[in-house]
């Protein structure tokens, strides 16, 4: 029977991926508190929020490239270091333009780690095994900002909102230790694995998915109609998750008008059905791709019904007048959303060729990260403007239906079935 080291690999991801989200969710549970201390309007904190999704975006990027030159274990150990100590700066931060600056770097620490991670997993699991290991690993995101609010919400009102900050950049750098003794590029390099699991992975690694389908240029696989839908839900998919995780704190306390400890406990629901969603995702779209026999149709209704449901439910949630309403709509929402996470992934592997799925997921990575740059800024000025968070719910609610209705309409079934083909090139060198 051969081991599974490669599944501790994917525990160790997992609370990395954890951590990483309970960084990034810190700053808006604290953010009432900051925006009081130094005096911030909402216009500012918007800006201090979407600094964060600047350096994210950008970081997205280079660190898929930086990955494929420098080998992921690397570049995760440099990114955790990066958002673990910036996140420990914010304690020392004292006003907007050093919080915005240390906001950005965050952020660039952030961005490697999805593609890092995806292309540890392409190295460490078989094909068939891939997308459970991925879907497993990203589903602690949400558990990590449901912990978000009662660690950072609970110890700031104990002991001041900094020392939170400092306590979550000292587990991030306890995570960094335990990566670098326990993980490594290859499974044939870690003196942890088994002769048969390495030989196991190793075999199985040259099975590569292709995809019998005419060549055509980057530019235009990227300008075809499905490609742009799938792209445009996932930017509704983003809009909408990270209004919620950078306002939702400061909504439910100025708004809302409960106190620091009640909005702390309550933002622990959200989430949590997060992690129910996004851990059930995958699971249900393989089904659904049994039962159909269409892999593209099934990615399709699961995206749109959720989506749909989850559009609906943030913008009514601002019109009820029930807090306890307002949390389970809220709720709902966030469910629906981490249900559809896995999706635009999905849809895109199933829709475009092989050779571009890297380049193409990039782009559309980066895409969706621009709406943590203008989904904070824009809820901003609208609060501002108008006094209210009505606007912003339900702007957020009708950019994620258009994403949604864009792939009911384009994206359509598959005239190509895809090929398993086998490809030597992809194997390492490997010294015995």
């Amino acid at each position: 029977m051969r081991t599974r080291y490669r599944w501790v690999v994917v525990g160790i991801i997992f609370m990395g991926s954890m951590l990483g989200y309970l960084d990034r969710t810190a700053f808006g549970v604290a953010a009432p508190m900051i925006a009081n201390e130094f005096g911030l309007s909402p216009l500012q904190m918007g800006f201090l929020f979407s600094a964060f999704f600047a350096g994210y975006a950008l970081f997205g990027l280079v660190g898929g490239f930086a990955a494929d030159r420098f080998g992921s274990h690397k570049v995760i150990i440099a990114a955790a270091l990066v958002w673990s100590l910036f996140c420990g700066l914010t304690a020392t931060a004292g006003g907007f333009a050093l919080l915005l600056i240390v906001r950005m770097i965050f952020g660039m620490g952030e961005g490697p780690w999805a593609p890092s991670i995806n292309k540890l997993v392409s190295r460490w699991f078989p094909r068939d095994e891939q997308a459970s290991a991925m879907g497993f690993s990203l589903s602690s995101q949400p558990l990590g900002a449901a912990l978000a609010g009662p660690v950072v919400g609970l110890v700031a009102v104990a002991y001041g909102w900094r020392v939170s900050f400092i306590a979550i950049a000292l587990l991030g750098i306890c995570w960094v230790a335990i990566w670098a003794l326990l993980v490594c590029d290859y499974p044939e390099h870690s003196r942890h694995v088994g002769d048969k699991e390495r030989a196991y992975v190793v075999e199985a690694r040259i099975n590569v998915e292709t995809r019998d389908a005419p060549s055509s240029s980057t530019l235009a696989t990227i300008l075809r109609a499905d490609v742009l839908s799938v792209v445009a839900a996932w930017f509704g998919y983003s809009y909408i998750l990270f209004f919620f995780l950078s306002w939702f704190p400061t909504y439910m306390v100025t708004a809302r008008h409960l106190d620091i400890k009640s909005m702390a406990i309550l933002s622990v629901w959200p989430w949590t059905l997060g992690f129910i969603g996004h851990a059930g995702s995958g699971f249900l779209t393989d089904a659904l791709y049994r039962w159909l026999g269409d892999p593209r149709l099934a990615r399709k209704i699961v995206l749109c019904s959720a989506m749909g449901v989850a559009a609906l439910a943030v913008g009514f949630s601002s019109l009820v007048a029930s807090v306890g309403l307002a949390v389970v709509l809220l709720s709902v929402m966030i469910f629906c959303l981490d249900l559809s996470a896995s999706t635009p992934w999905a849809l895109l592997l199933d829709t475009v060729e092989q050779d571009k799925i890297g380049r193409v997921s990039g782009f559309g990575l980066c895409v969706a990260s621009l709406a943590g740059i203008v989904a904070p800024a824009l809820t901003g000025w609208i609060v501002q403007a108008t006094g209210s968070f009505v606007g912003a719910f339900v702007l957020a609610g009708a950019i994620a239906f258009i994403g949604a209705s864009s792939v009911a309409v384009f994206v359509r079934k598959r005239r190509v079935a895809p090929t398993i083909a086998a490809d030597h090139a992809l194997m390492p060198n490997i010294q015995h």
